[in-house]
């Protein structure tokens, strides 16, 4: 008498049907969050505009490089955090 072939799947070798379940909701919700954050993206990017400061920022950058930033940040920036990000989208 020989074995089934699928007696090892039966006896716990193979996912359950729970599990198949538990991952097509688990790929669904990550589909469902990036979807989420793509659209976010886009209606801030289409809220933002570029005024001329953000130019002339990026001129310095161009001329001064970093000590430009730390300069700026240092001296008269109310938001660093931000002068810092601004710079890291220079460099990209």
């Amino acid at each position: 008498m020989t074995p089934r072939a699928d007696a090892g799947a039966q006896a716990g070798g193979g996912p359950s049907p729970t599990t198949g379940r538990a991952a097509a909701l688990l790929s669904w919700l990550v589909v469902l969050v990036a979807g989420l954050v793509v659209l976010m993206h886009l209606v801030l990017v289409l809220g933002g505009h570029w005024d001329v400061d953000e130019f002339a920022i990026f001129s310095a950058y161009r001329t001064q490089g970093i000590g430009f930033l730390l300069q700026r940040t240092i001296t008269y920036s109310p938001r660093p955090f931000s002068e810092l990000l601004l710079y890291l989208y220079w460099l990209a």
